[in-house]
């Protein structure tokens, strides 16, 4: 070990070690002295080798991973089986139950452009109470990879008890709805806008509620600078996250895996691909917010901390509230809060629409 310590420091030969003198770039063939190109020689071999390792065990990947999770939605199932596997198998009946009612009620397959270039799809279910002019339309916004009309069936019949019309929009990538990628909430908020225009033309003076989950939420906080009183009369946001950075950071915790590589990695994918960068934040919008919004997060809500959604709560500058539901996971508490959640709802949006 000695010799080749004094090998690399002085440039004289250990016995034995010519033909290693060849091979390695700290070594002179001239002088058998190190040079400043040697060195440069050898930080650039250095630096090609850290690339390409970074390349090979954390960009491909990310890049992998990056089109699983932001590529195209497909549906999920929609059975008892499926929801076995999941935090809502207690609620597996309830909700088999209340999408089945749903469904029953028909409704009509409607389209609208999103300001950002997709055309979405999305279903409209008419209350038999509403009158023109005087129509109230509750926007129903579903999560990452979920069915609105299913996984939130209690909630749309909740509001058709209290006479709401039902707009039940597919974001970009999910459904019928256009778009190659999800951004989970960045450019969705630009199909929540495109959804408002919709409405603003197809019944003109109804008044227009938005009642986003999960990466629902997160789009209507993305677009809250930009959703006005004379277009939207209030916001419930259930279960929002701030920033599809903290999803991505969640998951890479959860697989234990170096967030501190991962995420400058699918930064640079997602500039690439959704033309947005993931660590944008909601809290610029909130701050510049006009619609009154009523925050709901789940006390057991695993997903997104409730640092998070409190972060959020304290940027937004319109009318507020926040309400925590105890016992409730993620996008669990309208169904786990029972009448508390519902007389707080029912409060929130008589308010909103007088």
């Amino acid at each position: 070990m000695k010799p080749l310590l004094i090998f690399f420091l002085t440039g004289t030969s250990p016995p034995g070690a010519h033909h290693f003198r060849r091979l390695s770039p700290l070594a002179s063939s001239a002088a058998g002295q190190l040079t400043f190109a040697d060195a440069a020689r050898a930080a650039g071999i250095l630096l090609a080798t850290a690339a390409a390792l970074w390349t090979v065990f954390i960009f491909i990947p990310c890049l992998i991973a990056f089109f699983f999770v932001f590529g195209r939605a497909k549906d999920r199932r929609r059975d008892r089986e499926y929801l076995a596997g999941t935090y809502f198998a207690p609620y597996a009946v309830r909700l088999l139950s209340d999408a089945g009612k749903l469904s029953e009620l028909g409704g009509v397959n409607v389209t609208a452009r999103s300001r950002s270039g997709p055309e979405l799809s999305g279903l409209y279910i008419p209350s038999p109470d509403a009158a023109p002019g005087h129509e109230k339309i509750m926007l129903i916004v579903h999560g990452y990879r979920a069915d609105p009309t299913f996984i939130m069936a209690p909630q749309a019949l909740f509001f058709r008890e209290q006479g709401w019309s039902l707009l039940f929009p597919r974001l970009r990538a999910h459904g019928g709805s256009g778009g190659r990628f999800t951004s989970l909430g960045i450019r969705e908020a630009d199909d929540l806008l495109g959804w408002t225009d919709w409405a603003a033309a197809a019944h003109p003076g109804a008044k227009l509620c938005i009642y986003g989950q999960s990466m629902g939420a997160a789009a209507a906080a993305f677009a809250a600078d930009r959703l006005t009183p004379d277009r939207v009369s209030g916001i419930i946001a259930d279960s929002p996250f701030p920033s599809p950075v903290c999803q991505v950071i969640r998951m890479a915790g959860s697989l234990h895996l170096p967030r501190r590589l991962i995420v400058p990695a699918v930064r640079l994918i997602g500039r690439v691909f959704l033309h947005a960068d993931i660590a944008s934040t909601a809290e610029p919008a909130l701050e510049k917010a006009s619609v009154p919004m009523l925050f709901i997060r789940g006390e057991r809500d695993s997903t997104v901390s409730r640092s998070d959604t409190e972060s959020m709560y304290f940027a937004c500058a319109s009318e507020k509230r926040f309400v925590t539901v105890p016992g409730a996971e993620h996008t669990l508490a309208f169904i786990a809060g029972g009448d508390m959640i519902k007389s707080e709802i029912t409060e929130f949006t008589g308010n909103c629409v007088g």
